[in-house]
């Protein structure tokens, strides 16, 4: 549909414009065709990617246990973990997953990662100013490292969705 409606436009801007040369109106027409194929990165890329995900996170349980706050936040805050809760729906590589496969299950599992991965950057974050605040003064390690080795097995658990709807 959205084809359709590119060489329509097209066609019509150079009804516009006699003086439009068939050469520019081709440039023109195919500058408009780029977007859709660049649109959207293939499956196996994205899985590729979700699988890179997961291998970025194995080592906050440790850096969690060496209270190393800033180096787990950093892990989380940039690509391609981020893109999985931090960007929006746009850039997150379930959602291009889902919209390829066309599963609302995946869907559903994007949310339950986000959440995931919200909670352990949050609690990491608090236990970064845990001092200068109001309360008993105790580091939480225990449940950010439940929640990334949690966020590890949502990410497989999607990993092994995809590739089994890939084969059947």
């Amino acid at each position: 549909m959205r084809a359709v409606l590119l060489l329509l436009l097209s066609s019509y801007s150079w009804a516009w414009n006699p003086r439009l040369t068939r050469r520019a109106w081709c440039l023109t027409t195919a500058s408009l065709w780029v977007p859709l194929a660049a649109q959207a990165a293939p499956p196996a890329q994205l899985l590729e990617e979700l699988k890179e995900c997961k291998v970025k996170l194995e080592p906050i349980p440790a850096l969690l246990e060496q209270m190393e706050w800033d180096k787990v936040r950093s892990i989380l805050k940039v690509p391609p973990v981020n893109k999985l809760w931090n960007l929006g729906d746009s850039q997150n590589t379930v959602v291009q997953l889902a919209k390829s496969a066309g599963s609302i299950e995946l869907l559903e599992l994007k949310d339950d990662l986000a959440l995931t991965l919200q909670l352990c950057d949050q609690y990491t974050y608090n236990n970064a100013f845990v001092y200068f605040q109001p309360g008993n003064g105790k580091y939480n390690i225990k449940e950010p490292q439940q929640l990334a080795r949690k966020a590890m097995q949502q990410i497989q658990e999607i990993v092994d969705l995809v590739e089994s709807e890939g084969s059947s």
